[in-house]
């Protein structure tokens, strides 16, 4: 049982590895199977699923891991969760804005996490700064869009009033 568990977790590690996140999903699922409260294989199978833009799937394995004692892990945890957060938001921006808005408010606060762990992580430090931007251009680019809209409601109640200044012509 023991044997299988590491060998399945070992497998997963491999195909992580070499970029084959799928099979190494599917490894890490069978390890799973056999301890489903593992931190490092919760981590790992949330890893696995954020290279896939599994992120929903990402989010459920990646939280779990956070109930670690191992405040390496708990850091790692909330650096890929604030990945996470900020892949899915990102690619949320066209179709929802604020949810996207609201993801990378959340991103920021998991490398904030991170960092409270580890405070010279640099890829974090980097990471919380690049979100930053991020977010700073999507809060205008939601802005420029409000503006827009105000501006056809405007141009739409000009035309409704010429069209009823012509009908009274």
């Amino acid at each position: 049982y023991a044997g299988s568990l590491r060998q399945a977790v070992r497998e997963g590690t491999l195909l992580y590895k070499r970029g084959e996140y799928d099979q190494s999903a599917q490894k890490y699922q069978e390890a799973l199977e056999k301890d489903p409260e593992s931190d490092i294989i919760n981590f790992d199978m949330g890893t696995a699923l954020h290279k896939q833009s599994r992120h929903q799937e990402a989010f459920d394995h990646l939280q779990k891991a956070l109930l670690s004692d191992d405040d390496t892990l708990k850091e790692r945890s909330h650096y890929n969760l604030g990945n996470t957060f900020y892949h899915w938001g990102i690619a949320r921006e066209n179709e929802n804005i604020e949810g996207a808005i609201s993801s990378l408010q959340n991103a920021l606060k998991q490398y904030e996490d991170a960092l409270s762990l580890q405070k010279d992580d640099d890829d974090a430090l980097h990471n919380h700064g690049f979100v930053q931007k991020e977010l700073e251009r999507l809060l205008k680019k939601q802005e420029q869009s409000h503006q827009d809209q105000q501006n056809q409601k405007k141009d739409g109640k000009k035309d409704s009033s010429a069209q009823d200044n012509q009908r009274n012509d």
